[in-house]
């Protein structure tokens, strides 16, 4: 079976996410019946770091709006949920597996899916999260601008709120992208709108936490059109208590770490956004000299990749923002999505040009390259300067 870093796969491809750590699904197609191109739910084995021919595929309609757009899987991999272009709503993913462990059939579930259309029906669904402490909740950010917040795997509402105020033009309010934080730092959004406004929320209440600045210098383009945060886990290697935000500007892109500070108040939301009053930007990354399209943040939260307009792939580290690989032109038009292995050695970038190009991560970095173990060392070494410059002092015959 032939295998590679980067192949083609008969449509455009808009989405993607990992079943194991040795299969990821793609998403794509070219709409209406008449293209000739169709719409479509893939399995893809991965093998040696490479990507094989798709063995399983499920097919989401015949109509401009059964294109999978965005596909996410829930931590626990049994399923998921699935945005359709234009007003196409939400659907649900099944997926089945052998006893070893290999999908087995991948399909639309059809209690999900039509309690997804009841609650999305003739709405634009851009972005889906999961959250909550046990994984139990689901979140539609959708093209009006409004985030609902449903129960999972019922999907049932348990409540909606907007990012955005009437007095915004239509056009600007829509979610363009969004992410839930991990539970351990509190029940936190952050939006960024198809306006640029990049925003954070209690979702719990629905109330606004901060409205996040764009840095001086980034200011002449859209505002922010991305935004991941800081994942919590033992292998954090950035900072925590921070959002990583995407800003393209005069043409280039940008990822900017906001960091925000620590709330004392009776009430959790009250003290989440003292917290966030005293946010600032504790660093920024020009990534390329090209608008960023998509990005990602690896679930160790050490790594950022992003996809540009150019087709090509970066990966970042995270903290102190630096670019660590660099592939240029893994896509012959602009990267469509991202998505990082569970494990979080590899990530997979897809195109419009119907292609997957498959990077491995850097190594993990040693243990003198730790942000923490710098700091410790650089205070050492200051501390013996000190006391090197107080010898003559200190000694028996010091004047």
């Amino acid at each position: 079976m032939e295998s590679q870093k980067n192949k083609k796969f008969g449509c455009p491809l808009y989405s993607a996410a990992w079943a194991s750590p040795s299969c990821v699904v793609l998403a794509g197609g070219g709409g209406k019946k008449t293209s000739g191109i169709k719409n479509k739910i893939l399995a893809v084995p991965v093998r040696n770091g490479a990507l094989e021919e798709e063995t399983l595929a499920c097919s989401t309609g015949e109509t401009e709006f059964d294109v999978p757009y965005r596909l996410l899987l829930h931590p626990d991999l049994a399923g998921g949920l699935v945005a359709m272009a234009g007003s196409g709503g939400c659907r649900s993913v099944e997926v089945a597996r052998a006893p070893d462990g290999t999908l087995s059939s991948i399909a639309l579930g059809t209690e999900g899916t039509a309690a997804c259309k009841r609650l999305t029906a003739d709405t634009g669904v851009s972005r889906i999260c999961f959250g909550g402490r046990r994984m139990d909740s689901a979140f539609l950010g959708l093209e009006d601008g409004r985030v609902l917040v449903l129960s999972y795997p019922t999907l049932e509402l348990k409540g909606d709120f907007a990012t955005a105020g009437s007095d915004v033009k239509p056009d600007d309010r829509g979610v363009k992208d969004m992410d839930v934080a991990p539970a351990s730092v509190g029940p936190m959004l952050v939006a960024a709108s198809d306006g640029g406004k990049g925003t954070v929320w209690h979702w719990p209440s629905g109330k606004m936490l901060a409205e996040l600045e764009v840095p001086p210098g980034l200011k002449p383009g859209r505002g922010y059109s991305g935004c991941r945060f800081a994942r919590d886990t033992d292998d954090m290697f950035g900072e925590p208590n921070t959002v990583y935000a995407v800003v393209n500007s005069g043409g280039t892109g940008s990822v900017v770490a906001w960091q925000w500070g620590q709330g004392a108040a009776e009430d959790l939301d009250e003290a989440l956004r003292i917290g966030w009053s005293k946010a600032r930007v504790s660093s920024r990354l020009r990534v390329a000299n090209d608008p960023i399209t998509c990005m990602e943040i690896s679930p160790s939260g050490r790594w950022i990749a992003a996809g540009t307009s150019e087709g090509d792939l970066v990966v970042c580290r995270t903290g102190r923002l630096s670019c660590v690989k660099r592939v240029r032109q893994a896509h012959m038009v602009f990267a469509t999505a991202l998505a990082w292995s569970p494990d979080g050695s590899q990530v997979v970038s897809v195109s419009g040009d119907a292609s997957a190009y498959l990077v491995q991560a850097p190594p993990p970095p040693g243990l003198l390259q730790r942000p923490e173990v710098q700091v410790i060392l650089a205070l050492l070494i200051l501390l013996v300067a000190v006391l090197l410059r107080r010898l003559p002092a200190l000694s028996p015959g010091g004047s």
